[in-house]
């Protein structure tokens, strides 16, 4: 009987390109490059693609040792359709925006971790004017306006300078699609967080 033992960094060790750091340089490369008109039909036109060697020696060491076996076939229809849908994806284009290319690394568990964290902190600072519901934040907490920003789904309109008593902040109106009535018939509308959490899954 065979034993393999499979560690951390057994994956990096053989040179394959695993990091979520090639997994963000990847798909940036195929989505530019189907922009371009260009038909990718196996996976040796996706990693031998020079412009991820610029970005990513993790990519060319990867080619290097591996290249001559990478003739599978893709279905051209099948990746256009995929990466269409990756651009279009929030969680991918915030991850994208938030790489640290200094570092060369991204954490997706804490970035996640973070949005999930700041948008729930937003939804407890929600308040009402004449049945309009808003959220607001300092206009120095460039975080989570840079969060926000990027999540655009949630707000029907913002953001709106305004104070806040004493206090200069951003306010954004939220869609109606994320607001519900509590209790029926009273007029009044809360963040329905359900829905909130239902389309950041999505």
């Amino acid at each position: 009987m065979d034993v393999f033992m499979i560690g951390n960094g057994f994956d990096l060790h053989y040179c394959l390109p695993t990091t979520y750091t090639c997994f963000l340089r990847t798909v940036e490369s195929i989505c530019k490059r189907l922009a371009k008109g260009e038909t990718i039909t196996t996976v040796a036109q996706v990693f031998g693609d020079p412009a991820l060697y610029k970005s990513d020696g993790a990519m060319k060491r990867c080619y290097d040792t591996y290249g001559t076996d990478y003739d599978a076939e893709l279905d051209p229809d099948q990746i256009s359709k995929l990466f269409g849908r990756a651009e279009q994806n929030l969680w991918f284009t915030y991850l994208l925006r938030s790489f640290d290319a200094g570092k060369g690394w991204i954490d997706f568990e804490r970035e996640i971790g973070q949005v999930i964290e700041i948008l729930s902190s937003a939804l407890e600072t929600q308040f009402t004017d004449n049945k309009t519901v808003y959220i607001y934040t300092d206009i120095e907490d460039k975080r989570t306006i840079h969060i926000l920003s990027l999540f655009p789904f949630f707000f029907d309109d913002g953001p709106v300078d305004g104070l806040d008593g004493d206090r200069e902040a951003y306010f954004y109106t939220i869609n109606p699609k994320y607001l519900t009535e509590i209790p029926f018939g009273s007029g009044v509308r809360h963040i329905n967080r359900t829905e909130v959490a239902k389309k950041l899954y999505k």
